[in-house]
């Protein structure tokens, strides 16, 4: 791990925009036949590794993430604060106007 973080760290930016070229390249061209099979794998996976947790464990990360919601950190609600007014400052008139439209 330490050997790749020193090989990423010492890319130039036209290394690394080559690299995430590449990368869309690659995910541009794969064929609708790639694309599906990638999903069933995924979701063959996450069944399996869900399918096999014990009531315990589920149990467990109910609660986790229940307690998680109830007590969230005080930096991550202020990043999603400055994340949710980056994003409306973002918008145009137009999907700002649409926005109030499409809650009701």
């Amino acid at each position: 791990a330490d050997y790749h973080k020193r090989v990423y760290a010492n890319r130039s930016p036209e290394q690394v925009q080559a690299s995430k070229e590449r990368a869309a390249n690659r995910l541009a061209n794969r064929s609708p036949e790639k694309v599906q099979a990638d999903k069933v794998k995924r979701t063959d996976y996450n069944k399996r590794v869900w399918a096999n947790r014990s009531p315990e464990k589920v149990q467990a990360d109910k609660d986790k993430m229940a307690d998680r919601r109830a007590n969230p950190s005080p930096e991550k609600v202020q990043a999603a604060k400055v994340k949710m007014a980056d994003w409306w400052a973002n918008r145009s008139p137009e999907q700002v106007q649409t926005a109030g439209v499409n809650k009701a």
